[in-house]
């Protein structure tokens, strides 16, 4: 069980090991910037959560913090818009079975 693998205590220090690992990658990426750059804040937290989510939640890095054009941001990314728009458009169902709209090729973001 669950129980057996991780104490609290683990569990706790497991997260807050991740969360300062992650944390030194962003700061590390906003040293290397340039005087006077823009850096999109929005974009490099959303990474940095799913980077984080997903190494404590699934024992894997997402690596979008590495990477930003790693095929599972984009994925997560297209899915999450494509949920939103479901639940806001009652004929979505039709869209997916006619494949059009927001619905083409979103099957294959939710599989990813």
């Amino acid at each position: 069980t669950a129980s057996a693998m991780f104490s609290h205590n683990q569990f706790k220090n497991h997260i807050w090991h991740v969360v300062q690992h992650n944390c030194s990658k962003v700061q590390q990426m906003l040293q290397r910037s340039k005087p006077g750059e823009t850096i999109d804040m929005f974009n490099l937290m959303n990474r940095f959560t799913l980077d984080t989510i997903g190494e404590v939640g699934f024992g894997k890095s997402v690596g979008s913090l590495e990477d930003p054009n790693t095929p599972f941001l984009k994925s997560f990314d297209v899915a999450q818009q494509v949920s939103v728009l479901r639940f806001v458009y009652p004929l979505w169902r039709a869209q997916k079975f006619l494949n059009k709209w927001n619905e083409r090729g979103a099957q294959g973001h939710f599989k990813l």
